[in-house]
């Protein structure tokens, strides 16, 4: 859906076909009741999600190992929604991301440095880099610091001691992360991101 999202934002942008932009608004406006429905913020297609965020939140991982990579489809909700309101103008697709971005502290807010990096085990696209988005648009000082969590340490320190630990690891999973990496070291400038 998030993929759905940023394609039709993106073709709207660059052709000005009014079918995109209006698929696209729709799209955005159907998210928004569902997150209205959820009363929580969350809003995305992960199976089960209930019970997976609820243990998450308690700080149970295994519900989440179990799922087929529910970060990562998360985070392509915050790319679709980001690219329907920069590329699409769609003020509504600010609020729906940004009560994303909230939903996304809260469900992570209790657990230790050490869940943190256990859970981002897992394919988790680039969280990161989004939730520097985030910080971008509202200019809250939060979302850098919830992007710098997302932070997969055993990715970023071996990079930042400039040590090639890359092999045999699947590249898709990786790009994102160090692209998030960049961008929070430009927004930030902490040299161990820049690293």
């Amino acid at each position: 859906g998030g993929h759905y999202l940023s394609a039709m934002a993106i073709y709207a942008a660059a052709t000005g076909n009014e079918e995109a932009a209006r698929r696209m608004n729709y799209m955005v406006d159907e998210l928004a009741l569902c997150q209205e429905a959820n009363g929580n913020g969350y809003v995305g297609g992960v199976p089960d999600s209930d019970r997976i965020w609820g243990a998450l939140a308690e700080g149970n991982l295994r519900p989440l190992r179990r799922a087929w990579v529910p970060w990562y489809n998360v985070d392509k909700t915050f790319v679709g929604l980001r690219d329907a309101w920069v590329h699409g103008k769609n003020e509504k697709a600010k609020e729906v991301l940004i009560k994303l971005a909230d939903w996304c502290e809260t469900v992570v807010s209790d657990l230790s440095e050490d869940q943190m990096q256990r859970m981002l085990d897992q394919e988790h696209g680039g969280m990161n880099a989004s939730l520097a988005d985030v910080y971008v648009i509202t200019g809250d000082e939060k979302y850098l610091e919830l992007a710098k969590r997302f932070s997969h340490r055993q990715l970023l320190d071996p990079m930042a001691e400039q040590r090639d630990t890359l092999d045999n690891l699947h590249a898709n999973t990786q790009v994102p992360k160090a692209v998030g990496f960049q961008r929070i070291a430009k927004l930030s400038g902490d040299e161990k991101y820049a690293e």
